[in-house]
């Protein structure tokens, strides 16, 4: 890419990111220090967790597949004959058929993000939003020139993205004030904090109807007699936080249904103390 990082970065999170998410999603590129190509790593930060990565080991992914829909059609291997590759183009599709399948799994090669900034920089943004590649949609919904419209549009097919891709179209319609059915069935928000600003999780119904409940039994049973629960053992007594909370629920309660980071509510200042947005009170909440 002619542009320096910097300066693509710069049009990512300001230019054309929308206004509500500015500040609250980062892009990270790393490149690996005396690598050849540019060889290193990428990475999407919201509200400072790292949501989304790719990096260039998972090529490894991709050959793999690639190998097995060769096998599977029996495409002849690459043939240099001094003009031409016999078999170049049987080839090619096995291998961008490979590359999509294990993009649309969120196994993405950190070769692939500079073709997909490029790919969505340089074309129209309906483009992007309807383009075949994950990655290409994945910088589309979070662009300020996608309206309301069409993101109350988007909503209801959310569902029918990767499921990787899916919480990126949910931080968009979530910063933009949208309700509708792009949660997923079975699924509810609720706020989880300890002591720090809360942030919306989606959580299984049952631990939403009865979020205390689980809370409590995580805190006050399960870490104090489990013995899966040592790490959180110290010398001074218990060491968690809401993501240990989480991560409870997705290993041993409801892996089935994995919980789901959403975003962090910024509390404000009503003159005495910090209170919740008005929008958020009727939404459960636990503070551990």
């Amino acid at each position: 890419m002619p542009q320096s990082w910097s300066s693509i970065r710069k049009r990512l999170e300001q230019d054309l990111l929308c206004e509500k998410l500015r500040g609250r999603v980062q892009y990270f590129r790393t490149i690996y220090h005396g690598a050849p190509d540019e060889y290193g790593r990428f990475a999407v930060r919201v509200d400072g967790k790292e949501i989304f990565q790719a990096n260039p080991y998972n090529e490894n992914n991709y050959s793999d597949i690639a190998w097995d829909i060769k096998q599977e059609r029996e495409i002849p291997p690459r043939e240099w004959t001094g003009k031409e590759d016999l078999h170049d183009a049987e080839n090619l599709e096995a291998e961008e058929e490979a590359r999509m399948n294990s993009v649309n799994d969120g196994i993405v090669d950190s070769f692939d993000i500079p073709w997909a900034i490029k790919k969505y920089l340089n074309q129209d943004i309906a483009a992007s939003l309807s383009d075949e590649d994950p990655l290409v949609r994945m910088f589309a919904i979070l662009d300020r020139r996608v309206g309301k419209r069409t993101l109350k549009e988007i909503a209801e097919t959310v569902s029918d993205q990767p499921e990787w891709l899916q919480q990126f179209y949910r931080l968009r319609l979530d910063a933009e004030g949208i309700r509708s059915e792009y949660d997923k069935a079975g699924m509810k928000r609720v706020l989880l904090s300890a002591d720090n600003s809360p942030s919306i999780y989606l959580v299984p119904s049952e631990v939403a109807d009865d979020l205390d409940g689980y809370c409590n039994e995580f805190a006050n049973n399960w870490l104090r007699h489990d013995k899966r629960a040592r790490k959180y053992h110290t010398g001074h007594g218990l060491c968690y936080n809401e993501e240990d909370f989480v991560e409870y629920l997705n290993r041993y309660i409801f892996p089935d249904r994995p919980s789901e980071y959403v975003e962090t509510i910024e509390l404000e200042w009503n003159g005495r103390e910090e209170i919740l947005p008005e929008k958020y009170k009727e939404m459960k909440w636990f503070n551990f």
